[in-house]
């Protein structure tokens, strides 16, 4: 457990703003092509460009990774593998349903656990699968 940092930046973080982090997955570098949103926030950092503090950090390996020339940060930021890995925590308005909300076991569901599968579909593609656009 010491290996791991804890992080609240992958969906709707209160110190991070949906549009800047919707635009760095997707505008992310071709390094991190097949990457996922949720392995992307895990293993990487946004560093900002000429940062002494971060030049001089313990906390990251490996070379600086470059944003697609549409971010609109490109030229203030890059992106930089961790050490260390972050655990993402996700913020959602709706909370993620349960097991049992699912009625996984059912052949016939109701109408209500087609929509909570539904939304828990939706939300595990945005996390868990590598896209560029919608």
């Amino acid at each position: 457990w010491q290996k791991i940092i804890w992080c609240r930046a992958i969906m709707m973080a209160p110190c991070f703003d949906f549009a800047s982090i919707a635009a760095n997955y997707l505008l992310r570098p071709d390094a991190l092509e097949d990457c996922c949103a949720y392995c992307m926030v895990m293993n990487y950092a946004v560093v900002q460009a000429g940062s002494k503090r971060s030049e001089k950090s313990q906390k990251y390996i490996g070379r600086e990774l470059y944003f697609q020339e549409e971010h609109p940060s490109k030229k203030r930021s890059h992106m930089r593998e961790l050490k260390r890995i972050q655990i993402p925590l996700i913020y959602t308005k709706r909370e993620m349903p349960s097991i049992s909300e699912l009625e996984v076991d059912s052949s016939t569901p109701s109408s209500n656990a087609e929509m909570q599968r539904e939304y828990y579909a939706k939300l595990s593609l945005l996390l868990l699968y590598p896209f560029r656009d919608f």
